[in-house]
This record gives C-alpha cells, structure tokens and sequence, in this order.
C-alpha cells in the first residue's frame, strides 16, 4: 500500500482524533452495567417472574386434576367427574392465556444489561482500531490496520450472507422434498387401493366363472343322463311292442339241451348257420338296431356339446388364472377376511340358485305338458328348471311362432293394400283378407314359470298362451295385423331375429324380449306425452289402479248423425305441445278458448293436423335426444312404435269421418288391453314372490318347531336323569356307553316310582 501525502495524512488524523473524542464522550456518559444491573433487574424482572410463578400454579392445578379425573372414571359418581371436568377445560384455557402473556413480555423486554455490555465491548473495540491507525498515520503515513479490519469485516458479511442463501435454499428444497414425499405417498395409496379393488374384482369374476362352470357342468351331465335314459326307455317300450312272432325266433332257454351251456351250444354251430340265423335276426328286428344307432349317435353327440361347453368354461377359468396369480401379493389379515367373504358369497349363491328352482310334476290329465316333458328327456317326469332355460325356451317359442306367421302368410299381398283408402275400403280390406285372431291371457292359480306370459309378442304373435287345465279367468281380444304392426315387426323384431342368428354368445338372444318390451313401453310414454298424462297416472296403470288412467275409461261413443259435414272428430292438445302446431291451428285453438258464454272451451286438434302433429313430436324426440349418434335409430324406433291407429289416421274428406272414429275406438282399446296384460304379468310375479315367500317362512316356522321339541325332549331326558340321581337306590351303574347308562337310570327311576 503506498503512503499518503503530509496533507491528506493530516486530514484523516483530525478526523479520526474527533471520533475518538465522541466515542470516549458516549462511553463516559453510559451507565455502568455492573453497577446497574440488580435495578436493571428488578425493574424489568417483576413482572415477568410474576407470570411464571401463576404460570407454575397453573401446571400443578392441571397436573392434579388430571389425576383426579382418572380416579374418578371408574367409579359411579358421575356429578364428580363431569365438575373435574369442567375445571380441567377452565385451567387449560388459563394456562393457555397465560403462556401467550409470557412470551409477550419476554419479546417486549429484552435483556437490557446484556445488550449494553455489547455495546460497551463493540465500543472499545472501534476506539482500539482508531488509536492504532492514528498512530500509523502519524509515523509512516500508512492506514494497514484499519484496511485489514474492513477486507475481514466484509470477507465475514460475504460469507454470513452465503450461509443465509444456502439456508433459505435448504429450506425450500426440504419444503419441496416434503411435498413430493406427500404426493408419492398418496400416489402410492390410490395405486394399492385400484390394485386392491382390481383383485378383488378379479377374484370375484374367477369365482362366478368357476361356480358358473361348475353349475353348468352338473347341469349338462344331468341333461344327458336325462337323454339317454329317456332314449333307452323308449328303445324298451318299441321292444316290449314287438310282434310274439319275431320274439319266437330268438332262440330260448327252452330250446337249448339239458347241461350244456348256451355259449357251448353257439361253439358247435356250423359256420354256414351263424350268418343265417345273424340274417333272420336282423330281418325280425330292424328297428331294435335302428333305435340303438340313434341313441347311440345321440349320446356322442351330447357328449361332444358337453365337453366342447366344458373346455370353454376351462378357457375362460384359464385366461382369470393369470391375472389373478400375477397380482400383488396381499397382507395374510385382509386375504383371511375375504376368503371368508368369498366363501359366504359363494354359499349366498347356491342358496340363490336352489331358490330359484323349480320341480314340475306331471300328471296324466295334462297331456300337452307331458308330451313336452318327454321330448326333452326328463327322468321319471321331473325336472328342475333354472332361470336361463326358461327365458331361453320362451324366446325360442316366440322366434318359432313368428317364423311361422311370417312362411304363412302372404306379405307381398299385404304391401299392395292400399293405406287408408276411400271410405275406409283399406282398413276393411285388410281385416277381410287377414281376419282376426284370438289372444288368450290365462291366469292359473298354480303358476308355472314354463308358462309365462310372453308380454313381449307384438307384431300379429299371441301376447299369451293358454293351457289347458287349471285357468281361473281369461280376456279375449279381437287383434288385426294392420300396417302400423308389419312396421313394428320390420323395424324392432326382425334386427333382433337377424342378431339372434348371426351372435354366437347368450346376451344377443337373450335380449329380444327387453327390446320388445322397450319399444311397447316407450310407445305408452309418448302416447302419455301426447295426451297430457303424467308420470303418476303412468304408474297407476300398472301398479295402484288401472281403471283409475282416463284411458281405462269407457270408449268413445259411436258416431251419430249430428256431425252431418259440420263436425270432424277431434282430439285435445296440451298446452306443452301447443307450440308444435302450424300457426294457423294456434290461432284457431286461441280463437276457441277466448269464445263467449262465461266457459272456456277445451283446446282441440283436428285431424286435418294429425300428420303434422306427429311429424312435430318426431323431430321434437329428435332435438331432446341425448345420444346425437343414436338420433336416427331412436327416432325410428319412435315412429314404429308410436305410428298407432290414432296418429296414421288422414282424415281429408268427409266420407272417412265414422271411420277415423272408429279408428280412435279401436286404439282405446288396444291400449286398454296392453295395460291388463302388463298389470297381469306383474300381478302374476308378485303372487309368485309372495308364494316363494311363504313357503320358505312355513319351513323356517316347521324347522322352529322341530327344533323346539328336539330341545324339550333333551330337557326331559336330562331332568329324568337327574331326578334318577338324586333318588336313593335309583342309580344303576351300566357296564357300558353313554346312552345305556342313561337308559338305566331311568328304568330304575320308573320301577322305583
């Protein structure tokens, strides 16, 4: 470092000796700490030592009364207990109070003699470096000192304020760490609990496939059997039918020598005679061998089915195994509970499936259910019937029965009946060249799933199907096939027909009955819509009272001679429909309601709209639709189901006015039918629920029972013995077994009495 002039040497000396007597002036009028310092303390100390010492009270209070509360918990005295209580929550709120009170203080006054000692100690520290280079000024006019003080000073603030930088950033990196630790933490648990919920998922499914499997397993063997014994019963009854002639031929015990064999007696036939006699057997009894070809081309068949049924289910069961063996492991508590799960359901299964089941007796009055029964194969005339089977066997019953309608019947003679011609020449022609057809609903007081109601036919197939023996009640209605039936049957029934061909698995067929009862009901709720019913009406129909809906009332009168021209059939309109009309009917139907005579007349429409009415309500289903890639089919299925009598009738020239008229009537009781029909059907499930119901509490009350005297009756026995115990001389020691003894004791019990 090079010296400073004499000049600037000079300066820097006056300026450094003022400091020095600033600094010496501030340090001669500061207060001696050391002398100072007890009324340093007790000025500041007495408040705060004030607080500690209620702070102390406060702990031992608390303290004490905790132990008070724990020897009070197990006693009776519960006024005690809850006033300890109390106290404890008046203490911990004080306590509390007074903790924030105390670090208030203590923040507020620092510790004043401590703070002057270090400014005391900094201070003659400053006066040591001044001195020091007031005398290096003086005698080499350097400043050395003083510079290496400020360079360490500086050097320490640099690196006090790295620590800081470092620390800050510590601080954020752990804050970041924690977080990331919470979030791979919950990512974790939402991973093990979708793997938790997947296995068991999965283990569920392998379950139902094994148990599925299995039930279907029993179920095709016992069919076969079933088959096969069915096939040899009849194989004897032909035998047992054979003429005594051929029977003749066969050779007997009769005919065979005293003490030889049969089988000796066949050894010394010629060569030449064996094929012979082959021949005369086989010319006697060609059916016998026709019969044993069948049955057993029938048994290799249903063996075939079975097997090729078996190892799909195996595949099935394969394809669970591995993602069940490849989950991840689980803890042995939680494997424990839902193997007992498992197993509780597998056994709520069987119960539910042995539930379900039915045994149908056959007597010999009911031929038709007889003739059925055997050409299934049933042993002895019974057999249990599962859920499956019989929606299986109704659907194939409705499919046969439409097919039939469909071979039978000309449809291209049918297409080129003119719609709605002249005069109501086309709705009679049609009925002239169709006729009508009888549907039958029976009601059997012994309801038997087999002869379920098929609701669902529509399209000119019998809504029911009666049997004989055993009907209590039954509604007949006249039924054409009109055009509005041939779209319905189009539209909704052939698709299903042509999905049921063409599918491979069981959902494609067996969900021809829902898509034919979804389209009945949804054509009931736009009818409701369009005549101003509403939700609970709807339900009344089916549920509370039929005869409450106002289309379960009485139909329209038949047209007279007072429309004479004047007049055309008409029908209300709703106001929520209203703005679905053309403006001119609006108009008019406003025009109508605000006539005179004090009485608002009702709004109506007539059918000179009709068609544009249910083009409206078309393209209104259309816009409401929620699936736009379904618009197109949901508003077919609309037209076809919805496109009634009704709707379909133009009504343009005055000659067709009765014929709309009657047209409306028909409609109404249509629809009157469907709704007992459906009102029936649920009535019928419900009386079955009902009966399942009360069998299985009669069994549960005749298990009570017998439970009940298997209980009294070992009461008896056990006070028998030992009033025979207690009794002097009554006691017979016997040589052996539980059951002698007692049988001893009370024999000797009675002699005594």
């Amino acid at each position: 470092m090079s010296s400073v002039s004499i000049t600037q040497s000079e300066r820097m000396i006056a300026v450094i000796n003022e400091c020095i007597e600033k600094l010496q002036f501030l340090g001669a009028i500061a207060p001696d700490v050391l002398s100072h310092r007890d009324e340093l303390t007790a000025f500041v100390g007495g408040e705060i030592s004030r607080i500690i010492t209620k702070q102390r009270d406060l702990e031992s209070k608390y303290e004490k009364l905790i132990n008070e509360r724990g020897a009070l918990r197990g006693l009776s005295n519960k006024t005690r207990y809850k006033e300890v209580q109390m106290e404890i929550q008046d203490v911990s709120v004080a306590l509390r109070e007074s903790t924030k009170s105390l670090c208030r203080n203590l923040k507020d006054n620092p510790n004043i003699a401590g703070n002057l000692s270090k400014i005391h100690r900094e201070r003659t520290q400053l006066l040591d470096i001044l001195t020091s280079t007031n005398a290096e000024l003086q005698e080499s006019g350097l400043f050395e000192t003083l510079a290496t003080r400020v360079t360490q000073d500086r050097t320490n603030q640099a690196n006090q304020k790295e620590i800081l930088r470092k620390e800050r950033e510590t601080a954020a990196a752990v804050k970041q760490l924690d977080v990331d630790l919470e979030n791979e933490r919950a990512d974790h648990a939402q991973i093990v609990t979708e793997q938790r919920a997947e296995m068991a998922m999965l283990k569920e499914n392998l379950l139902t496939l094994r148990t599925k499997a299995s039930v279907d397993v029993r179920f095709q063997r016992a069919e076969a059997n079933a088959k096969s014994a069915s096939i040899i019963r009849f194989s004897q009854l032909n035998s047992a039918r054979m003429p005594e002639s051929a029977l003749a031929t066969r050779p007997t015990s009769a005919n065979i020598p005293t003490g030889q064999p049969p089988g000796k007696l066949r050894r010394r036939k010629s060569l030449g005679e064996m094929p012979r006699e082959n021949d005369t057997e086989q010319a006697t009894n060609p059916r016998l061998d026709e019969l044993k070809r069948r049955s057993k081309e029938e048994q290799e068949r249903i063996e075939f089915y079975k097997t090729e049924e078996l190892d799909d289910d195996e595949a099935r069961a394969a394809e669970m195994d591995p993602l069940y063996y490849e989950a991840p492991p689980y803890p042995k508590e939680l494997l424990k509970d839902e193997l007992e799960e498992d197993e509780k359901r597998r056994k709520a299964i069987d119960d539910q499936r042995r539930r379900r089941t039915r045994k149908l007796s056959v007597t010999d009055t009911n031929k038709k259910m007889v003739s059925q029964i055997m050409a299934n194969g049933l042993v002895e005339g019974r057999k249990v019937w599962t859920e499956e089977e019989i929606v299986q066997r109704d659907l194939d019953e409705t499919i046969s029965a439409f097919r039939k309608k469909r071979d039978t019947e000309n449809w291209s003679e049918k297409k080129n009946v003119r719609r709605g011609g002249g005069g109501g020449g086309g709705g009679d022609s049609l009925d002239a060249r169709l006729g009508k057809e009888k549907v039958v609903v029976v009601h059997d007081e012994d309801f038997d799933p087999r002869r379920e109601i098929d609701e669902d036919a529509v399209g000119g197939l019998t809504i029911g199907k009666g049997v004989e023996g055993g009907a209590s009640r039954e509604f007949r209605h006249s039924r054409k096939f009109s055009t509005e039936d041939r779209i319905l049957d189009e539209m909704v029934i052939e698709p299903v027909i042509k999905k049921k061909e063409e599918g491979k698995g069981k959902a494609e067929r067996l969900s021809f009955k829902k898509t034919l009862r979804r389209s009945f009901r949804r054509s009931m709720d736009a009818f409701s819509r369009f005549t101003g019913t509403s939700d609970e009406d709807y339900r009344k129909i089916y549920v509370d009272d039929p005869a409450s809906h106002p289309m379960n009332q009485p139909p329209l009168r038949k047209p007279s001679s007072r429309y004479h021209g004047r007049r055309r059939p008409s029908l209300e309109v709703q106001p929520n429909l209203r703005h679905l009309l053309p403006k001119a009917e609006r108009e008019r139907l406003e025009m109508m309601e605000g006539g005179g005579g004090g009485e608002r007349r009702k709004s109506r429409l007539s059918f000179d709209n009709a068609k544009l009415m249910l083009k409206a309500v078309g393209s209104f289903v259309k816009e409401i639709s929620e699936d736009k890639q379904k618009k197109k089919e949901k508003h077919e299925i609309f037209v076809a189901s919805i496109k009634i009598k009704l709707f379909v009738s133009r009504i343009v020239r005055r000659t067709r006015r009765k014929v709309a008229a009657k047209r409306i009537q028909k409609c109404w009781r249509e629809y009157r039918h469907v709704v007992i029909v459906e009102k029936w059907m649920i009535a019928a499930g419900l009386d079955r629920v009902d009966r399942i119901r009360r069998e299985t509490r009669e069994e549960k009350v005749r298990m009570q029972e017998e439970n009940d005297r298997k209980v009294a009756k070992r009461a008896a026995r056990k006070a028998a013995i030992q009033a025979a115990q207690k009794a002097p001389g009554g006691y017979i020691k016997p040589p052996k077994g539980k059951k002698a003894k007692e049988i001893l004791i009370i024999q000797g019990w009675k002699k005594k009495d």
